[in-house]
């Protein structure tokens, strides 16, 4: 009982950054030949929502990471430093770190 309450108040805290952050952070793109704006949520902000969402529902494990890895592989290259410390802090949040080192490492690995 007392991990759901942490894992819970977790969830509480990430959801609060996630919605302070996201709409201040989140990009506009325009769509269909352009005329129409959408606003887009940054690349470590889906990658802090894919965490959330494995950490909250395990068995997205395997789909969750597999699309995690697939946005590093993508953008690795292009990744600032401030991003890749966003990206950080959302597992850092929900203690996950030595998942980030991992993902990190992998797609570091392929890459060479």
């Amino acid at each position: 009982m007392l991990f759901r309450l942490q894992v819970f108040s977790e969830l509480l805290r990430i959801r609060k950054i996630y919605n302070r952050n996201a709409s201040k952070y989140a990009e506009t793109h325009k769509i269909m030949d352009e005329d129409i704006e959408v606003k887009v949520i940054r690349l470590e902000d889906i990658i802090g929502l894919k965490v959330l969402s494995y950490t909250n529902n395990p068995s997205r494990y395997e789909k969750d990471v597999s699309d995690i890895k697939e946005i590093l592989r993508l953008h690795f290259n292009e990744i600032t430093h401030l991003e890749l410390s966003s990206i950080k802090e959302y597992f850092k949040i929900l203690n996950k770190e030595d998942d980030y080192r991992k993902f990190v490492e992998d797609v570091k690995n392929e890459a060479n």
